[in-house]
């Protein structure tokens, strides 16, 4: 036996699936992470798509004319509020 043996194989065990646990959760947390990130871009990216599609309705339906149409599609494509 080695000269600091002294446990037998119930704490290398333990170690072991304390080394599995940790790893599994540093990467849970990376995935985690990544995927809000990229669900919060996409989230951001569709209610510009939806600002920009009502306010195209509303165009075609008549509210608003040729130039408020214009001037809110610029506010909303250049990220200024209208």
């Amino acid at each position: 036996m080695p000269m600091y043996w002294s446990g037998g194989w119930g704490g290398w065990l333990l170690m072991t699936f304390a080394m599995m646990v940790l790893w599994g959760a540093v990467v849970w947390a990376i995935v985690y992470a990544v995927r809000g990130f990229r669900d919060r871009r996409e989230r951001e990216r569709r209610s510009e798509s939806s600002a920009l599609e009502i306010l195209e309705g509303r165009y075609a339906r008549g509210e608003i004319d040729d130039k408020e149409f214009r001037e809110r599609r610029k506010a909303l494509t250049e990220g200024r509020a209208a």
